[in-house]
C-alpha cells in the first residue's frame, strides 16, 4: 500500500459539508444568494431524507412562507436541485421531487458495481495507513450508531472516504448523486432501513477493510464488488415488495 497520505480528509459528514459549500459556490457576501444557500440546503436535506418524498410536487409560494423568504431565493435553491437531479421542472406547473422506483433505484445500483469495485482497487494501491484508520474509525461510528440518518451518514463516509483515497475526483463528483438515491431508498422502504440498522451492512463494509487492509487490490475490488451485489439483491427485492 501506498505510503503517501490519504486525500480523503474527515468524510463522516462530507456529503452535508459539500451541499453548502455548493450553495456557497454562487457567492458568498450576497445576502440574496445567502437565503437560496439556507433554503437550498434545507430542500436538499428534506429531499435525501424523504420529508419531502419522492414525486411530491413542491410549490414556491409555500416554501417561500416556511423559510420567510421571497420567491426568489426559493426559486434559485430549486433550480440548483434541478441540476443535481433531485427535483424536475414542469412547464408552467412547478417542480417536483424526482420519483424513485425500482428502476431508478436499479440504474444507480448498477452504476455504482461498475465504479466503485475498481475504486476499492485504486484505493488499496495509493491509500496510506491513515486512510486505513479512517476507514476503520468510520465503520466504528456506523457500528455505534443508532438513528436511520447517522446509520446511513456512516455508511455514506464509508465508501466515499475509498474513493478520496482511490485519487479519481471525477468518480467522486459521479458517485455524489448515486449516495444521495441510495439514502432516500434507506428512508423511503422500511425493510431496507431494517438492513443499515442490522449487521449485514457492517459486516459487508469490514469485508472491504479487511480486503483493503492486506493491501491486495484484486481482493478489495472483489469485496466490494460482492458487498453492492449483495446490497443490489436486498434493495430491489424490497422494492418489488413494498
Amino acid at each position: 500500500m501506498d505510503a503517501t497520505p490519504s486525500e480523503s480528509g474527515s468524510t463522516l459528514h462530507t456529503h452535508a459539508v459539500d451541499s453548502q459549500r455548493r450553495a456557497a459556490a454562487l457567492g458568498e457576501g450576497n445576502r440574496v444568494l445567502s437565503r437560496t444557500q439556507k433554503v437550498y440546503v434545507a430542500l436538499r436535506d428534506d429531499i435525501v431524507r424523504t420529508r419531502l418524498a419522492p414525486g411530491e410536487v413542491v410549490i414556491e409560494p409555500e416554501l417561500a412562507a416556511r423559510f420567510g423568504v421571497s420567491k426568489t431565493p426559493v426559486r434559485e435553491a430549486l433550480q440548483i436541485l434541478v441540476v443535481e437531479g433531485l427535483v424536475v421542472a414542469l412547464p408552467r406547473r412547478g417542480y417536483v421531487v424526482r420519483p424513485l422506483g425500482i428502476n431508478e433505484v436499479r440504474e444507480v445500483l448498477d452504476l455504482r458495481l461498475i465504479i466503485e469495485p475498481p475504486m476499492a482497487a485504486s484505493a488499496t494501491r495509493y491509500g496510506s495507513e491513515a486512510f486505513v484508520e479512517e476507514l476503520s474509525s468510520i465503520l466504528d461510528a456506523q457500528r455505534s450508531g443508532s438513528g436511520t440518518a447517522e446509520l446511513t451518514d456512516a455508511a455514506r463516509a464509508f465508501h466515499e472516504c475509498i474513493l478520496g483515497a482511490a485519487r479519481n475526483a471525477r468518480a467522486k463528483t459521479l458517485m455524489s448523486g448515486l449516495f444521495d438515491e441510495t439514502t432516500r431508498s434507506h428512508h423511503l422502504i422500511p425493510a431496507i432501513d431494517a438492513r443499515i440498522h442490522s449487521d449485514v451492512e457492517n459486516n459487508g463494509h469490514q469485508q472491504v477493510l479487511e480486503a483493503i487492509r492486506t493491501g491486495d487490490p484484486r481482493a478489495a475490488e472483489e469485496a466490494m464488488r460482492q458487498h453492492l451485489v449483495e446490497l443490489r439483491e436486498f434493495v430491489l427485492q424490497a422494492f418489488l415488495e413494498a
